[in-house]
């Protein structure tokens, strides 16, 4: 079973510029809770990264001060969404997004999952893990960072 998610777009019905003006209209959204969010470059057609927290957490990636700013920062033409999400399935989204895009930076995701639809971005992503049980997913996490992914 996969969990639906709307993933949010600019009100002319495309992906936000990962930036505060790209970003501004979602503003309303900082004080909600609970989020899985995405942020990839369009220009290599790569995720480059995949988070979850509390909504404010997107736009802590754009403050140079942020651990991640220079990693995720050195890719170009940057677009971000995020999917309102609860609590419980907040942490297990991320593992699964994490596990199918494959992000260029980022390597600390939960072993949990959780599979959620993706946005229709044109990101390439590992469809084949939404006919895997969710025990399948997890190890596959686990041969991953084996691997060192």
């Amino acid at each position: 079973m996969c969990n639906h998610v709307t993933w949010k777009k600019t009100e002319d019905d495309n992906w936000a510029d990962f930036s505060e003006e790209g970003l501004r209209q979602f503003e309303g959204d900082k004080d909600r809770p609970y989020c899985v969010y995405l942020i990839w470059s369009e220009t290599e057609s790569r995720m480059v990264y995949v988070g979850s927290g509390e909504v404010e957490r997107l736009w802590d990636h754009l403050r140079p001060n942020d651990p991640s700013y220079r990693a995720i920062h050195s890719h170009k033409n940057l677009k971000a969404t995020y999917a309102l999400i609860n609590d419980n399935d907040m942490l297990g989204a991320e593992g699964f997004l994490a596990l199918g895009y494959e992000p260029l930076e980022g390597n600390r995701h939960p072993r949990e999952m959780v599979k959620v639809g993706n946005p229709d971005n044109g990101i390439p992503f590992r469809t084949e893990l939404y006919n895997t049980s969710t025990e399948g997913l997890e190890m596959r996490h686990d041969m991953n960072n084996a691997r060192g992914r």
